[in-house]
């Protein structure tokens, strides 16, 4: 199985056309068999699509698809390309003034989706209301989630509750769980260490036999506007004695053009 996560930055990028079109580049050379995305927006004065596409598995409250949602732009392309996608976004929150937020999730073989609310907040005028979207695969035997999660704040609020409000809902099932996105936790601080005490999951960085490229960020970008440094904040977890062969940064201008001020995460991996 080979997945990708990517934070999009979406419409909200410099030469947002451009980038759409070397990410599409970049998709059919790879060809994923699940895609999971964050900051998947559609702008508010998009029309809403009048009739839903066939492709997509809407969750239970679906927030309308506009025209321009990032997910169904990309879906469509790969369409006329002949690359088949099934796919899942629900809006998070209101980014930027003037577009809707959420996560996508888009995969070869048709799944379940469920969008969970992790946060405690849930007024989508705030940016610190975060759901989150999880597709199960395959009679439930395994299930991917496409996360944001919020920035360390103490041990009961921000990244720390959301974590908790996510294996609550998540981890503690029968199914095995790849875990994968923007966690804005840096690799081996506080908000890391607490996924990792789950115990349940492994950093596919670690474990992957053959690793290319480590930080996902430069130094500054919105939420980090402190940052004077890489750092490695969205990540791919997977089940505990799973087999990564590669994990592999991509979107980065080195493996492939910059589309988002975050770069991809690609694995390589046996379920």
């Amino acid at each position: 199985m080979k997945l990708l996560t990517l934070n999009t930055h979406s419409w909200v990028e410099d030469k947002a056309d451009l980038k759409f079109e070397q990410l599409i580049e970049h998709l059919m050379l790879e060809n994923y068999d699940v895609i999971t995305l964050q900051e998947v927006n559609q702008a508010i004065a998009s029309p809403h699509i009048s009739i839903q596409p066939a492709s997509f598995i809407p969750v239970k409250n679906q927030a309308p698809l506009r025209q321009n949602n990032f997910a169904y732009c990309i879906v469509e392309r790969l369409k006329q390309a002949g690359y088949t996608y099934y796919f899942s976004w629900q809006l998070s929150h209101i980014g930027y003034e003037i577009f809707e937020e959420g996560n996508a999730i888009l995969a070869k073989a048709s799944f379940s989706p469920k969008a969970l609310t992790v946060s405690d907040r849930h007024d989508i005028t705030d940016y610190r209301t975060r759901v989150n979207l999880v597709a199960t695969f395959d009679s439930e035997k395994f299930s991917v989630a496409s996360c944001h999660f919020s920035w360390w704040d103490t041990p009961n609020t921000g990244f720390a509750s959301e974590w908790q409000n996510f294996c609550h809902q998540t981890i503690t099932d029968k199914n095995e769980w790849i875990v994968c996105g923007d966690f804005n936790a840096p690799a081996f601080e506080t908000a890391y260490q607490l996924i990792m005490d789950t115990n349940k999951l492994e950093d596919s960085y670690k474990i992957a036999k053959i690793r290319e490229g480590e930080a996902t960020i430069k130094q500054k970008i919105d939420g980090w506007e402190d940052n004077t440094k890489p750092l490695r904040i969205d990540y791919i977890f997977v089940p505990k004695q799973v087999e990564v062969t590669r994990y592999q940064r991509v979107l980065d201008g080195s493996h492939s053009p910059i589309v988002s001020d975050h770069f991809g995460v690609q694995i390589t991996m046996d379920l």
